[in-house]
Parts: C-alpha cells; structure tokens; sequence
C-alpha cells in the first residue's frame, strides 16, 4: 500500500513537470512568434521595391525605378493608397496596397497601379473593407 502512494506520488510529480515544461515550451514559442497587429512604417524604397518585383518593366535601362512614390494614404488596417509618379512623363497613378504583416513579404498589391478602377477591376477573392471601396473604386 505504502509503495503505490510512492509510485502515484512519483507519477503525479513527473505528470505535473511535464504539463509545466509544455506550458513553458509552448509560451517561448508563442513570445517569438507572435503574430502583431501593428504595420510597421514603410519606407518610399520599400514600396518601389514592391512595385518593381511585380512589375519589372517598371525598371529603366539603368536599373532604376522609372517611377517615384508620390504619396502612402492609410485607408484602413493594413490597406494602403500608394500614389506613383513616373520619371518619364510625369503621369500620375494609383495602387492599393495589402500590407498584413511585418516582413516585406506580406506587402501585395492589389490594385494598379492606374488612374481609376471599378469593380470588375477587384479580384474575386478580395473583400475591401467599404472605406476602401469608397476610396477607390468609381
């Protein structure tokens, strides 16, 4: 009798460190990789990088962008106006952008860039929150 309260006391004890060790692995898992709501700034060079990774003849002979970042308009979380200008003939355009997430991966364009868009313009698997719709689509 005595020696099955040890074996139960034992087993309590290695049941209890191991449900503490699985908490403790799964909240420094979840520290590291914990998802933000937060967008962090971008800079004029990151969204040029997103326009000519996309669009490469967005870049001239030399390299460069033929474009310059006009404008960035926060429309809602996450969702972005980006207005571009181009170097060659000063034409003026717009881009929604989708940027959800802390790598520069996670920036996508959605829209353009163009002068005006409509609904048919929208991929069907986007749903635009209605201040985007509002703002962008004529």
């Amino acid at each position: 009798m005595i020696h099955s309260r040890r074996i139960i006391t034992v087993i309590a004890i290695v049941l209890l460190a191991t449900v503490i060790g699985v908490v403790g692995i799964g909240y420094a898992y979840n520290a590291q990789h914990a998802t933000t709501t937060t967008t962090p700034v971008r800079t004029a060079a990151d969204y040029s990088a997103l326009f000519t990774k996309k669009y490469p003849s967005l870049v001239g002979s030399d390299g460069n962008p033929i474009f310059t970042i006009g404008a960035v308009k926060k429309l809602a979380d996450n969702w972005y106006s980006v207005t571009i200008i181009s170097k060659q003939n000063n034409d003026t355009l717009r881009a929604l952008v989708l940027d959800s997430t802390q790598s520069t991966d996670g920036m996508s364009i959605v829209l353009g860039p163009s002068v005006a868009f409509n609904q048919a313009d929208v991929p069907s698997d986007v749903f635009l929150p209605e201040t985007v719709y509002q703002e962008f689509i004529q």
